[in-house]
């Protein structure tokens, strides 16, 4: 990736597991190249960075109340509150942050259904 902290556009994303590929593929290893690898490919070429929204959006009712569970624990005020823009940013930083977000699960009180979704992430 351009920074070596994410992947900007889907062409950093598609590099490494064209690479990955082709290696595979040269070493013999087809069978492994041809299977999830290349069905990955084939999505990242249709749906780009997209895909990866997809993924972490799949219930975002359920994405808000978890964020909201771990920003009220960190007393940083309600996250379904925050501005789009405010959110965005916030969550840029924690990914890019070296540190855990929260320091284990266990102490933060939440409901079953934030439970569940905080074992997805």
């Amino acid at each position: 990736a351009g920074s070596g902290a994410f992947f900007s556009t889907s062409r950093e994303l598609l590099e490494p597991l064209v690479l990955m590929h082709d290696s595979l593929q040269e070493c013999g290893d087809g069978f492994i190249a041809r299977g999830g690898l290349r069905d990955l490919i084939r999505r990242v070429q249709s749906f780009g960075l997209f895909l990866v929204k997809l993924d972490v959006r799949q219930e975002s009712g359920r994405h808000e109340e978890v964020m909201d569970a771990i920003t009220s624990h960190l007393g940083l005020g309600s996250y379904s509150s925050w501005a789009e823009a405010t959110k965005l940013q916030w969550l840029t930083n924690e990914l890019l942050s070296k540190r855990p977000l929260v320091g284990g699960s266990a102490a933060l009180t939440c409901s079953p259904a934030v439970r569940g979704g905080l074992r997805t992430l």
